[in-house]
């Protein structure tokens, strides 16, 4: 905890509300196609490959992938409300501890690791990633960030 303390500075994220890296709140309801489109995602999750990876770094990097690139392609409808699929899959499939250290790692090392899993959204419903990785990757690192908040309660919750 000293480490992300002093190396992350919660309180400059982008806001939850904005354009970038956006996270509705638990109250907010998508409309009714972009509730089927997520409950899709969320049912595929489980299945999807790069998801399933052993390396859990890499597999929570591809996982953070998928609000990344609808973040960047600003998928109306979809953005604001996936990153709470994401999130919620990720806690439930991968220890506390554990993941606060990946989402630490990949917070501080936005760059590292396979990006392959931005060309396999399809079998998610998407199209796949966006040419420019570099954005996406800086989105991957904000989400980490936002995640790892909540988890250690540096972001309170909504």
């Amino acid at each position: 905890m000293a480490d992300i303390d002093r190396d992350l500075i919660f309180s400059r994220l982008p806001p939850d509300s904005g354009i970038v890296t956006p996270i509705a709140e638990i109250t907010d309801q998508p409309d009714p196609d972009a509730a089927k489109q997520l409950d899709e995602i969320e049912a595929a999750l489980p299945k999807w490959k790069p998801g399933l990876v052993k390396d859990p770094v890499q597999r929570v990097r591809n996982l953070l992938f998928v609000p990344g690139v609808v973040d960047v392609f600003q998928m109306e409808g979809l953005e604001r409300f996936l990153p709470h699929i994401v999130f919620d899959y990720l806690q439930s499939t991968t220890p506390k501890d554990d993941l606060i250290k990946i989402l630490y790692w990949i917070a501080l090392h936005p760059s590292e690791g396979d990006d392959s899993a931005v060309d396999e959204l399809r079998s998610l419903g998407l199209g796949n990633g966006p040419g420019d990785i570099g954005t996406t990757r800086d989105r991957v690192a904000v989400y980490a960030v936002k995640l790892l908040g909540r988890i250690t309660g540096k972001i309170p919750t909504q």
